[in-house]
């Protein structure tokens, strides 16, 4: 290859990425780059559209044609060989067709005459794909799963948002339809009280919000979300329902605050449970009350152990912070009730929410919490009969939970590793 064409390419190789991450800052040093950047993104994320490619800079021409190939889309690079007048942008088409060929993709060659993208009917509509988000758990982290067709099939990716951090995690990429339905089987197999169906649109506002936070709190953002953003063009805001307007409190006034503890018995509360922090002091404190000198006979063990439990909601929400994010969750909680057709579960998950931040408010005396501090450990009295066992051969403990602690990411891991 020529100096000079090995320089070129170089410079769209490192624009196209720069494009691919949506990092102007990564873009090649040259006045075209600069003046023309952020309408090439915009061009990008927006579909790519041939028509609108072929009124930027060569250099931009041939980034295109580099991220094309590297989605393997050949109809886009095809229409674009059609369209251009520039020599060099239609040789470097022709070398990533051959490449392309030459990887396998079944393609004429050489590339057969076709019609201009300007000539050609519109391609039917593509059906709209769903999106799905997973029911918050008990630390605010919710699931969120997106498909959008694409040139050479269906951008799918999988993003775990909290509420506290924003989007935490991100994968994906362009699947075959096949795949695809692998995928959306997975989601029905979890169950259906697990996943909720939305909007693409719904589905890219809770992902930038997600990445605003996330950028707010000053956390980088998931490598691959930068990378496949193109494939999800953000769009018009939409009204995601939120629980607090739902369902005011005033028209909770008939709901038995009694009646919420049940909501634990749901399979949408699966992941509800104590915090792990809040997990390990308390089995701390059951450990110091195991290895208690002053202590000398089960009866006081006991009493002890009661008189822990009997606190721990009001450890679990002893910080006014704790009890807010835990209202909000609830809130949440409840729209996707009332969203999934549940409709007496979401008013008793508003309920249940509302009375958190009263003054007034004990935690020992609310149901749901009273439950929920204690969701996991033995009774008092079969801890006591752990708690005569030698610790050192009982390595799991006097008052471990009876069953592993609810993941902080609900919905499983469809996509991400």
């Amino acid at each position: 290859m020529a100096p000079a064409r090995a320089q070129k390419t170089a410079l769209a190789e490192k624009l196209a990425q720069a494009l691919r991450r949506g990092a102007p800052e990564e873009a090649p040093d040259t006045a075209d780059a600069r003046e023309h950047f952020a309408r090439a993104l915009e061009i990008l994320r927006g579909g790519g559209d041939p028509r609108r490619v072929m009124e930027l800079p060569a250099l931009f021409q041939e980034a295109f044609l580099l991220l094309w190939e590297e989605a393997r889309e050949p109809e886009p690079l095809l229409d674009l060989l059609n369209l251009t007048r520039d020599a060099a942008v239609q040789k470097a088409a022709r070398r990533a067709l051959h490449r392309l060929r030459s990887a396998g993709m079944d393609l004429p060659d050489p590339a057969a005459p076709r019609p201009s993208v300007l000539a050609r009917a519109g391609a039917p509509a593509e059906k709209v794909l769903p999106c799905h988000v997973s029911e918050p758990s008990s630390q605010g982290v919710e699931s969120l799963l997106l498909s959008r067709y694409v040139h050479g099939g269906v951008a799918t990716a999988q993003a775990f948002l909290d509420d506290e951090s924003g989007l935490v995690e991100f994968d994906g990429g362009v699947v075959g339809r096949n795949r695809h339905r692998e995928i959306l089987r997975s989601v029905q197999a979890e169950g259906e009280a697990r996943w909720l169906e939305i909007s693409y649109e719904e589905a890219r506002q809770r992902l930038t919000e997600g990445a605003r936070q996330a950028r707010e709190k000053g956390r980088p953002l998931p490598e691959k979300y930068l990378e496949l953003s193109a494939h999800f063009p953000e769009v018009a805001p939409v009204e995601v329902p939120r629980g607090r307007e739902l369902f005011q409190r005033d028209e909770l006034s008939g709901v038995p605050l009694s009646d919420t503890a049940s909501l634990l018995d749901r399979e949408e509360f699966a992941h509800w449970g104590p915090p792990r922090r809040f997990v390990e002091v308390m089995i701390q404190k059951l450990d110091e009350i195991r290895q208690s000198q002053v202590i000398i006979s089960d009866e006081q063990r006991l009493e002890q152990v009661r008189r822990l439990l009997e606190s721990a909601p009001q450890r679990l929400l002893e910080e006014p912070e704790e009890r807010r994010r835990f209202q909000e969750r609830l809130f949440r909680m409840a729209a996707f009730l009332e969203r999934r057709g549940a409709k007496e579960a979401a008013r008793l998950a508003a309920a249940a929410a509302w009375p958190l931040l009263d003054p007034d408010f004990k935690p020992e005396s609310h149901p749901f919490f009273a439950r929920l501090a204690t969701k996991g450990f033995l009774s008092p009295e079969e801890i006591v009969a752990h708690m005569r066992k030698d610790a050192a051969k009982d390595k799991d403990g006097a008052g471990e939970p009876t069953q592993n602690l609810p993941p902080a990411s609900p919905g499983g891991r469809i996509i991400l590793p």
